[in-house]
């Protein structure tokens, strides 16, 4: 047999069998380097960007020639806080900026980031989403001296109050359904959420739209749109002339993104002249030694004293100063057209209720005595106004979250 023949000798040159050319291997080694180096890059770029602008720096593009557009408004408007209004002043705002504020404006704020207590933001809630009349006695009874509100529609900015409303909807009607619009009634007859003039007559009437866009129907954000043009939304506002009767605009930031607004104080109550006069009387010692727990007055029959707010029906919250003082609680009901009105007091407020009718099961637990019950009014000693927590002497009733004594009184017609 022949002997096998002998491979051909290699070129010269080239590399070995079963090696990679040097090339490509070079190639390969650059493009790992180079991705390498790339993402080392980018990831100090992005962490940069990240690290560089906190979300109270609001980032607004470039300019052309590279630089960045900043908007410093929450600064802004908390050092004015910081500077300009009282250092025990209580802010309502939703809860997204508590901390920031507590800690850059060192006021007393409402609710923040801790939203472990799901009823105080609902009030909030609550407060934002109700008539500009509904929300006043909360604020009240909260003791509230501003409203602050985030408004993105001058700039574009989409993280405001507007575009989040829904949730303080929510949030408040699932702790008060019946204290509130739900979330159906802010929402357009075509179902969708509309600022514009198709949108809900309770979303236009509503705090939160109200402290957004007061006085941005005069505001022509861009050349070719009309006034109160809504640059977040894409949609010319639905009512341009807002009127406020119960708050007043205390500051507005440079691009509009923080409004703050000062809530009025209620006038002092003025007695009536025969309320003035048994008062006198009572001060020279006309009034009996022994004083019943409440004397029908001028217009408020007392009907009793009562455990439960669930008695109540068709109820509105009033609250506040409201909440010491008789003639303040029954002018509350008048204007809710509601026929009793029921009041715990606490020190110089308190609760109060305006509401239509008793529950068929009051009589039996409208007859409690003592433990408060009798406790009288700020501004008519010789009425009840009842207790509320602290201020009650008796243990909680049975079954009640809350110890309250609340005095009722049927509104005379």
């Amino acid at each position: 047999a022949g002997a096998a023949p002998k491979p051909a000798p290699a070129a010269p040159g080239a590399p070995a069998k079963g090696l990679v050319w040097p090339g490509l291997a070079a190639l390969v080694i650059l493009g790992a380097t180079y991705m390498v180096v790339m993402f080392a890059f980018h990831a100090t770029y992005v962490s940069a960007i990240a690290y560089s602008s906190p979300s109270i720096v609001i980032e607004a593009g470039r300019t052309a020639d590279g630089r960045r557009v900043l908007y410093d408004d929450y600064r802004e408007a908390y050092f004015w806080l910081r500077q300009n209004t009282d250092e025990h002043a209580k802010i309502l705002s939703w809860w997204d900026y508590g901390y920031q504020m507590s800690a850059m404006a060192n006021r007393t704020v409402l609710v923040d980031n801790n939203t472990w207590n799901n009823t105080h933001i609902a009030t909030v809630g609550r407060a934002l989403a109700s008539s500009e009349e509904a929300a006043y006695p909360i604020l009240e009874s909260l003791d509230v001296d501003y409203v602050l509100v985030i408004f993105g529609g001058l700039t574009g900015y989409s993280s405001d109050d507007i575009n989040k409303f829904l949730w303080p909807v929510r949030i408040g009607s699932g702790v008060y359904p019946n204290d509130m619009p739900s979330e159906r009634e802010f929402l357009s007859p075509n179902g969708g959420f509309d600022i514009g003039p198709g949108g809900s007559k309770t979303l236009h009437n509503c705090v939160a739209y109200k402290l957004c866009y007061y006085r941005f129907g005069e505001i022509v954000s861009d050349y070719n749109k009309p006034g109160g043009f809504d640059r977040a939304r894409n949609k010319e506002v639905g009512v341009k002339r807002i009127t406020l009767s119960t708050m007043e605009e205390a500051f507005t930031s440079e691009h509009w993104i923080v409004r703050i607004f000062k809530v009025k104080k209620r006038p002092d109550f003025i007695p009536t002249p025969a309320a003035a006069t048994r008062k006198a009387a009572k001060g020279r010692g006309a009034a009996a030694a022994e004083r019943q727990p409440a004397q029908p007055g001028e217009e408020a029959e007392y009907v009793g004293c009562f455990s439960s707010e669930a008695m109540f029906q068709d109820r509105v919250y009033g609250g506040g100063s409201g909440g010491a003082n008789i003639n303040l609680a029954v002018h509350f009901a008048k204007q809710q057209r509601k026929s009793y009105v029921a009041i715990a007091r606490a020190g110089n407020d308190g609760h109060s209720f305006a509401f239509g009718k008793l529950d068929p099961r009051a009589p039996q637990r409208g007859n409690m005595q003592g433990g408060g019950c009798e406790r009288e009014c700020v501004d008519l000693p010789q009425h009840a106004c009842g207790c509320t927590d602290a201020a009650c002497t008796g243990p909680t009733p049975r079954g009640e979250e809350h110890n309250r004594r609340w005095a009722v009184y049927r509104i005379r017609s």
